[in-house]
């Protein structure tokens, strides 16, 4: 489902192009990757990669909402008008997500 704007959030909104690493004291690295999501074909292959992914990987969209990339309801409810971030604090899963997009 959706949640809150946070940190997270924040940081993702500091990355503007490629893959964006911002770690905190506590050993905590955020990974974000922005992408251009024209089609729902793009947006069900995000949902089927995370679905597989063990950790969180969350889809912001450039108004400042979050949804949960493991949930199509969620994610059909981000606006795809402009790129969105994927964010996750595993560098692996989130590049696993990126790549099936295309």
């Amino acid at each position: 489902g959706e949640t809150n704007r946070g940190v997270a959030h924040d940081k993702a909104i500091a990355a503007l192009a490629g893959t964006f690493r911002s770690c905190e004291k506590k050993g905590t690295c955020i990974m974000v990757k922005q992408v251009k999501i024209s089609s729902f074909t793009e947006v069900k292959n995000i949902m089927n990669a995370a679905s597989g992914c063990y950790d969180d990987i969350g889809v912001h969209d450039a108004k400042g909402s979050i949804a949960d990339a493991k949930s199509i309801l969620g994610l059909m409810s981000l606006d795809y008008t402009k790129p969105v971030m994927l964010v996750s604090e595993n560098e692996r899963e989130l590049e696993h997500v990126f790549n099936a997009i295309s």
